[in-house]
């Protein structure tokens, strides 16, 4: 047993966790709270994730997953993965600007 997180499994907490929600259809992802916290274990270690759903001036609704695993003294890794998605449950990738604040 590793007792550190690679950030390639950091990233796949992430993009295991958008690919669930992309099954969602936009009533669905409407219906969640703004933001979800919880954690999973990789390697017996805690990886934090936080889910952000953001409605954006246009109606449609910005979906981020961010995982984070914390190793010492404010270091760590950090990533995250997103979809927007519309009314007529059409998912587009996050614009590069607009996932910024979540990396």
């Amino acid at each position: 047993m590793s007792s550190t997180v690679k950030p390639t499994e950091v990233q796949e907490v992430a993009t295991r966790r958008i690919e669930q929600l992309r099954l969602l259809s936009f009533a669905e992802v409407a219906a969640l709270p703004e933001r979800q916290d919880d954690g999973e274990l990789v390697r017996d270690r805690e990886v934090a994730v936080a889910t952000y759903f953001d409605r954006l001036p246009d109606g449609r609704i910005r979906v981020v997953v961010q995982a984070y695993f914390h190793r010492f003294l404010g270091i760590g890794t950090m990533t995250a993965d997103g979809f927007v998605i519309a009314r007529d449950n059409t998912r587009t990738p996050v614009p590069q600007e607009m996932m910024w604040e979540f990396v």
